[in-house]
């Protein structure tokens, strides 16, 4: 009942943790004090502090699961979507993430990893997330600690392949962000753009004329500065096409349908700074409106 309740908000529950370590404590069969040992060790009848070391402990492991088996707590218990133990030890471990995705130095990929399994729901087919309730406090676990650093482009890309798949698109779907505090949104949003910029260029490159090259060293060199904060494409008719073609392979490419233009023109719609910039191709002209306008 402890770990399948854990009353959080009830009084009694520190009483009924204390009572449970006397017993522990004083019996000698050998199940029991399999169980005093765990406790010694992460604390587990300790509702202030069980959270957070089980946390530590399970983010360690080498999957969350066999962890918890490990430890004798099984799967009816530990799987289930209302599992208030479970549930504030998976709080605590975002926190963790955070602080450490902020503070080290070394390849977390180990981590995200064990964090990402926490975060599916059982079976991990299922759409969603296990703790939807906690869905901001995920995102912004995972996104934060960027906020004056970049991850590696292999960090980077488990974030964004994981989110976009069970949030979404911040930019098709506002909506699912609205729990993310707004600094972490837009950290997401950036990484998004910089995709969308390489995606547009790759477009181009193949139904453009070479000037297109120097326009994307011009135009990544202001979002490698942090000035670029969100970019879509809209393409014509010809670009289209292959746009259609490219989907196949790469499913994550987004982009919307130019019309009113000629055939050969698409255009890269960006926010830099106080201004929305459209790009043209094909001998369009670039334009500026402020965001006021």
């Amino acid at each position: 009942a402890y770990f399948t309740q854990f009353p959080v908000a009830s009084p009694t529950l520190s009483r009924i943790a204390g009572r449970l370590q006397s017993i522990l404590a004083a019996q000698q069969w050998p199940s029991i004090r399999a169980w005093h040992e765990r406790h010694q060790q992460l604390k587990l009848f300790d509702p202030v502090n069980a959270p957070r070391y089980l946390a530590g402990h399970l983010l360690n492991c080498s999957s969350i699961q066999e962890g918890l088996s490990a430890l004798g707590l099984d799967a009816s218990i530990t799987q289930a979507a209302n599992n208030q133990f479970m549930a504030s030890s998976y709080q605590a471990a975002l926190e963790f993430s955070r602080n450490t995705l902020s503070n080290s130095h070394a390849a977390p990929e180990t981590l995200l990893a064990r964090l990402i399994e926490w975060s599916l729901p059982v079976p991990a087919s299922n759409c969603g997330l296990r703790y939807p309730h906690l869905l901001g406090a995920l995102a912004e676990s995972m996104l934060l600690p960027w906020s004056a650093k970049q991850p590696d482009t292999q960090l980077k890309e488990l974030i964004k392949k994981f989110l976009l798949a069970r949030i979404g698109d911040p930019r098709l779907h506002p909506g699912a962000w609205q729990q993310v505090n707004p600094r972490a949104t837009e950290i997401f949003r950036k990484w998004l753009a910089g995709e969308t910029l390489l995606q547009f260029f790759d477009l181009l490159s193949r139904t453009a004329d070479d000037i297109w090259a120097y326009r994307k060293k011009f135009w990544m060199a202001y979002y490698n500065k942090g000035a670029i904060g969100d970019a879509w494409f809209s393409l014509g008719q010809n670009a289209y096409a292959l746009g259609r073609q490219l989907k196949l392979k790469q499913p994550e490419l987004t982009y919307a349908t130019l019309s009113g233009a000629a055939a050969d023109q698409s255009v890269l719609i960006m926010h830099l700074g106080d201004f929305v910039v459209a790009e043209w191709s094909h001998s369009g002209k670039c334009r500026f409106w402020r965001n006021t306008d």
